[in-house]
């Protein structure tokens, strides 16, 4: 009789064992997926500002270049 005892001691434990282990498996599942869409958020606006930073050096740039092109005097010519 106590065998049949433990063992059915032994087959509770192991069915709370296997609940057990199918929450801290969804647990897992649910804060894995949730870093993953931050990770992808942050990234998508870490690149989109990049973008846009790009985006103004770019037009600084050529700023710089008209305006440099402007203020060089054109070469003074001698008279004949």
């Amino acid at each position: 009789m106590s065998s049949i005892v433990n063992a059915l001691s032994d087959l509770v434990k192991s069915l709370v064992e296997l609940v057990w282990s199918f929450f801290t498996t969804a647990g897992a599942l649910v804060q894995k997926t949730a870093q993953f869409a931050l990770n992808f958020a942050t990234e998508i606006i870490g690149l989109v500002v990049n973008f846009f930073r790009g985006l103004v050096d770019l037009a600084g740039g050529i700023v710089s270049f008209i305006l440099g092109k402007l203020a060089k005097k054109p070469p003074t010519r001698v008279p004949a």
